[in-house]
């Protein structure tokens, strides 16, 4: 899969997870939704071109990573998701924070085990997991047809889903309830038909 598969899968889980367990204040909010597609990409931090590497400063250490281990090893198992969980738990962090952080990387791991190389999910193992035999897997060419109608659901899903969890959080403050109304008042039961009927 591509970067902005990975990313709008992590936005979009990150807003899943913010309908299902509101946060207290848009800080946290925003905090899960950016940290969410942040987290979504980190795992290709083992590849020097993928969109997170070529960032200043994400650069040098993509280059110190990809070094040590191979694209889709050591940052795409179970043992990485373990390393990131704990540091957030132990850093404090907000339960729905270190949820949202963990799910996004975990989902990068789960979409690239639909692709033909497969991902080292039981690393130091040096086993391939792929879900997908070759003629019916995902290709990460950038003009994958499967790759566009996954960006297009992600991207959709994850609009409506942040949206949802921020105008919910507009209820609570005085000033901004209006918007929270307008949106369960308007455009709510438009959605639920429109989703529903698919």
């Amino acid at each position: 899969m591509n970067g902005k598969v990975h990313g709008s899968a992590g936005i979009c889980l990150s807003g899943y997870l913010l309908v299902q367990y509101p946060p207290d204040s848009f800080v946290v909010a925003t905090a899960s939704i950016v940290g969410g597609a942040f987290f979504a990409l980190l795992c290709d931090i083992d590849h020097r071109r993928s969109s997170l590497s070529l960032q200043p400063g994400m650069n040098i250490l993509s280059k110190f990573i990809s070094v040590l281990f191979k694209h889709r090893g050591f940052t795409h198992s179970l043992f990485a998701v373990a390393l990131i969980f704990f540091y957030l738990r132990y850093s404090h962090f907000k339960p729905i924070i270190i949820w949202t952080w963990v799910g996004t990387f975990l989902s990068h791991i789960i979409l690239d085990m639909f692709n033909e190389e497969g991902v080292q999910l039981f690393w130091p193992l040096p086993y391939r997991i792929a879900l997908l035999p070759n003629l019916l897997s995902v290709s990460s060419q950038p003009y994958s047809i499967i790759q566009n109608i996954l960006f297009i659901v992600f991207q959709t899903l994850g609009t409506i889903f942040c949206l949802h969890a921020l105008f919910t959080l507009c209820l609570q403050v005085g000033e901004l309830k209006f918007l929270g109304d307008i949106w369960y008042h308007f455009i709510v039961p438009y959605l639920t038909l429109i989703l529903g009927g698919i």
